[in-house]
């Protein structure tokens, strides 16, 4: 499930943080069963309005008409403020809750057709908590009476902070499509492309904040006005800053003296964890700080933790889009070229293949496993992409193109800054090395 999410005049569909759970959960199609409550998160009740029909096309989907569930949308500030009596109205039917008529009418209206509950929020002052405990009951009780079909409650929660129940997080994300797709379409249209992902990865994925962020901007940022980004990226961080409470503000200072090593001892627990402020990408085992505090500290000129700082910066999804297509370039180019006819190995190249041909550990031979077809036997194989550009045998411009690859490459994997120059530079080389119809390069636009 997917919502799509418009900054820097550029829609892009985002995946939130806690979708792949409940979605998981909706392909089990509790409705046909038992039922079940979930607790999903949202920025706010805006936010909650525009993930109800994303809910709903997703359940259509997965059940492809078997049980036809209604959809019952329970706003938790209306009527009596009970579940029980919101769903009783939804569905028509009257009386007293609780009561054993009341039971045996619900519980007929569910046999004839499962209903999911959208209970969404009218506001941050409308928690979850009073009605969870009431919906699990209700939903205990009905599937006491129907075997097969069941009440699904959904209690979108729009409140601030950490607390309440365990709840499916849809306040975090990221965009779902990558940055570089755009690379050859129109330079405005890659440029608003960049603008959407960069303000994403500001704000840690917060949706919120990148939205407000993008609607109090001011004008449309010239295309390719990487200094004006940063500038209202800088606005933006110190501004956010000034609204964290002195607590959590103590809380991050704590961390970083934590991972500079000026605390003698590194407490059981990250002082990051009590805050909202620890961005964890998908498959990381760590996380780090949400790159606007990060910003902001280097702004406000704090001390600790500076190296670390700048790395919070660096744009974890470009870096990663940038580096794969550079390593797939120079993997072409090694594919597509070969040394000149009287180049000859250095005493390093050839020390470097022999401890290859014996498999010692430092060396890529245990990545080939017993039986791989094209195991190197060429010294040049080992060679590091510098040596291999210094022996071929290419016009003087192709040379520069590659060794501004290599340059490229070695910028982004020393964990250098990406920025829209870094954007720029790769669509540049891709272009004249398709120019030189180097096997496999995409030919020049």
């Amino acid at each position: 499930m997917q919502l799509k999410v418009s900054l820097a005049r550029q829609v892009l569909p985002w995946r939130l943080r806690g979708s792949a759970d409940l979605e998981g959960w909706f392909e089990g199609r509790p409705w046909c069963e038992s039922g079940g409550v979930r607790v999903v998160r949202v920025a706010s009740p805006g936010h909650a309005a525009r993930l109800s029909p994303i809910f709903r096309q997703t359940i259509r989907a997965i059940d492809e008409g078997v049980s036809d569930p209604r959809f019952l949308e329970l706003d938790r500030s209306s009527g009596e403020g009970t579940i029980d009596r919101e769903v009783a109205r939804a569905l028509a039917i009257p009386g007293d809750s609780w009561t054993i008529d009341w039971m045996r009418r619900l519980a007929a209206e569910i046999r004839i057709r499962p209903a999911i509950a959208l209970c969404l929020p009218a506001s941050t002052e409308h928690p979850v908590q009073p009605w969870l405990p009431e919906a699990q009951r209700l939903v205990d009780l009905i599937a006491k009476h129907v075997r097969q079909n069941g009440l699904v409650v959904l209690l979108l929660d729009a409140r601030p902070g950490f607390e309440g129940p365990e709840a499916d997080d849809w306040t975090v994300g990221a965009p779902a499509a990558s940055l570089l797709d755009g690379l050859w379409g129109p330079q405005e249209l890659l440029w608003t492309r960049y603008v959407h992902h960069r303000l994403a990865w500001e704000a840690g994925g917060d949706l919120e904040l990148a939205e407000s962020w993008d609607g109090g901007a001011g004008p449309p940022l010239r295309c390719g006005d990487d200094r004006a980004l940063e500038e209202r990226l800088n606005r933006h961080a110190r501004e956010t800053l000034k609204s964290l409470p002195p607590s959590v503000v103590d809380a991050v200072r704590e961390h970083l003296d934590s991972v500079s090593g000026v605390q003698s001892r590194r407490s059981a627990s990250d002082p990051l964890g009590r805050t909202e402020l620890h961005l964890r990408l998908p498959g990381e085992r760590t996380g780090r700080l949400v790159p606007w505090v990060a910003r902001a500290g280097l702004l406000e000129g704090w001390s600790a933790g500076r190296a670390y700082l700048r790395g919070c910066l660096v744009c974890a999804p470009l870096a990663r889009e940038l580096i794969g297509r550079c390593l797939d370039m120079e993997a072409q180019v090694r594919a597509g070229s070969q040394p000149a006819p009287d180049a000859v190995p250095s005493i390093e190249i050839d020390a470097r293949f022999q401890a290859f041909r014996d498999r010692q550990r430092h060396t890529a031979a245990p990545h080939y496993p017993a039986g791989h077809p094209a195991v190197p036997a060429d010294p040049w194989a080992v060679a590091t992409f510098g040596e291999f550009l210094r022996v071929l045998t290419v016009p003087e411009p192709l040379r520069g193109t590659l060794s501004a690859l290599r340059d490229l490459r070695n910028s982004v994997s020393h964990g250098h800054y990406v920025s829209w120059e870094s954007v720029i530079q790769l669509r540049e080389i891709e272009r004249r090395l398709g120019a030189w119809r180097i096997p496999g390069l995409p030919d020049s636009c």
